[in-house]
């Protein structure tokens, strides 16, 4: 793993708590009149856009939502603006949007969307672009910095579909999803110097058009609270949605779960163990923060695991809701269960939050049973030492042979925070965090 030095200062001395960074939404709008946009004028200098050629809003049958969308139209010059990210540098983002090629005139135009580090014809570290190859067909292109690009045929205009990638700068990975399916796992950036700070898109062929709304963006690489602005629904499967797959069992999500529409994992009765993952962007120093609630404990289990290479790879990290006749919750300190336990109840929900150590392979685990999160695992050895970059969430119910249920909702997977500095406050000195003996 890539060996990064974890700094907390001394800030019991003070009075002041390091907590873990939280996932942020830095960026959302569907280009409506309430965000200071209006039909047919450009959108430079609106809400953090920059024009850098033609572009204008469209208020007709070809809004993709509500009234206006973002029109990309090629027309003497390619049609280009950013969104400068409010002027902030991230070393993770992940950005969404809506998009519905227009036209079919062409088959040589092409949309393109980029993370950048610099305005303008700044570094592209990110490239994905919708290709058209024959009249009304095209293909959805990633650039893989390092290996073979994404080529996904089959596209067609005038359709809505829905883009989404995660951009890791420490890692320098980016992960493309396509209605909820992934379609490209840690491709390489394609060349950048520094952190990300906006999101480029242009058209690049005569009388090109196409819209994009409903855009917004994360300083994380994962956010879900499995609602329907993400494509979940009431009993619905969870594949390919929001980059969601189950493996085994029966994984769908629930309108009477745990903060609304929750994720719900559930051993068939024959005694498949219910399994969900989530592959996000390879990434080193995480706070992964979720909700579970056990609805049977029975004498069954259920599992929280972070690993590297996908479902079948490297566990890194196990949690587990052991529903003995003493539930308990306990991490698991390299390849047995520790010793710090906390007991459970069934139908209560227990808010989770691992913080790697990437540079110890190590991790504290804290737990909310409804008064706030308190530590229960200090430094515990990851499960399997050789596990490198993390880019895997599984969700896991296990009972033997009869069908019971857990939930999980409100993930988030992010950065873990930079070092503090104190140097404000007068405090000359930062504890390195170290490994216990």
């Amino acid at each position: 793993m890539k060996k990064l030095t974890v700094i907390l200062a001394l800030a019991a001395l003070v009075g002041l708590v390091a907590t873990p960074a939280s996932a942020e939404l830095i960026y959302d709008t569907g280009f409506e009149t309430t965000d200071g946009f209006s039909d047919g004028t450009s959108v430079n200098g609106i809400d953090g856009w920059t024009q850098e050629h033609v572009i204008t809003e469209t208020e007709d049958t070809n809004a993709i939502s509500g009234t206006l969308s973002l029109e990309l139209q090629h027309s003497t010059s390619d049609a280009m603006c950013y969104n400068a990210f409010t002027n902030a540098n991230y070393d993770v983002v992940t950005a969404e949007w809506k998009v519905k090629k227009l036209n079919a005139n062409t088959a040589t135009g092409d949309l393109a969307w980029y993370f950048m580090d610099g305005g303008g014809n700044g570094d592209r570290a990110t490239t994905v672009c919708f290709d058209e190859t024959t009249d009304g067909v095209y293909s959805l292109t990633a650039v893989n910095g390092s290996g073979t690009n994404l080529n996904k045929t089959g596209l067609v205009a005038d359709t809505v579909y829905t883009i989404r990638m995660e951009a890791n700068y420490a890692t320098d990975k980016y992960n493309v999803y396509l209605d909820g399916e992934r379609v490209a796992t840690n491709f390489g950036f394609r060349n950048v110097t520094g952190q990300i700070n906006r999101l480029r898109m242009f058209s690049n062929d005569h009388n090109d058009r196409g819209v994009v709304d409903n855009v917004r963006i994360w300083n994380t690489v994962r956010e879900t609270g499995f609602g329907t602005i993400d494509g979940f629904t009431d009993g619905g499967s969870i594949d390919d949605v929001g980059g969601w797959n189950s493996y085994s069992g029966v994984c769908t999500t629930v309108a009477s779960g745990i903060d609304g529409m929750s994720l719900n994992v559930q051993e068939t009765a024959g005694g498949t163990t219910g399994r969900a993952e989530l592959r996000f962007v390879e990434t080193t120093d995480v706070v992964v923060e979720c909700k579970v609630k056990v609805l049977e404990d029975s004498t069954g289990d259920t599992y929280v695991q972070l690993l590297d290479g996908g479902r079948d790879g490297i566990e890194a990290v196990r949690l587990q809701f052991d529903g003995s006749a003493s539930p308990t919750i306990v991490a698991w300190d390299g390849s047995s269960a520790g010793t710090d336990t906390l007991a459970f109840s069934e139908g209560t929900t227990y808010g989770v939050k691992v913080v790697l150590n990437d540079a110890a392979n190590t991790f504290d685990l804290y737990i909310d049973s409804g008064l706030g999160y308190a530590l229960l695992a200090d430094d515990y050895d990851l499960f399997d030492a050789s596990a490198g970059n993390l880019d895997t969430f599984v969700f896991v119910r296990s009972d033997g042979a009869t069908a019971y249920s857990s939930q999980m909702d409100d993930l988030s997977i992010v950065p873990e925070p930079a070092t503090m500095t104190l140097l404000l406050l007068g405090l000359p000195f930062a504890l390195r965090r170290r490994k216990r003996a």
